[in-house]
């Protein structure tokens, strides 16, 4: 709709500044339809299944995530994001180093989550922390380290 309204507004400087032809003027009123549909598909309600499919993606990550294990370390996010794991891997080496021991960190799993889908704030509540601690569990990744999106 942005663009529609662009079209719009260049349409109108045209006709404000005298160019009076029927086809800037038809321009004109075309872009203004797009503006309108374009604005009011805006204002449509979010399906159903969607608003299912970011719930079930926020409360239980695991079932849609896919795992890679880096130097001992799984590292599981959704598949858009599953080459992030690069990144992740030189935070959790860059730490894993300056620990004793740090370096046989067999069992150690990073799990990204998504927070914040309606527009909230970076805070996260109870509800999905334990949530997701329940999610690690069956997914058999207990205490997964969090990673956000």
């Amino acid at each position: 709709y942005l663009l529609c309204l662009t079209v719009l507004a260049a349409l109108a400087a045209l006709l404000l500044a005298g160019l009076r032809g029927r086809l800037v003027a038809m321009g004109a009123v075309l872009a203004l339809f797009a503006v309108v549909g374009a604005g009011a598909a805006q204002f449509q309600p979010v399906a159903e299944s969607t608003v299912e499919a970011r719930n079930r993606a926020r409360m239980a990550p695991a079932q849609a995530q896919r795992c890679t294990d880096v130097h001992n370390v799984t590292n599981c996010a959704f598949p858009d994001f599953i080459d992030r794991h690069r990144q992740w891997a030189e935070v959790v080496e860059g730490i894993l180093h300056r620990i004793p021991g740090g370096e046989q960190a067999d069992g150690l799993t990073v799990r990204q989550h998504i927070w914040g889908i309606d527009g909230g704030d970076s805070r996260v509540d109870a509800e999905p922390l334990q949530g997701w601690a329940e999610d690690d569990r069956v997914a058999e990744t207990p205490g997964a380290i969090m990673v956000g999106t």
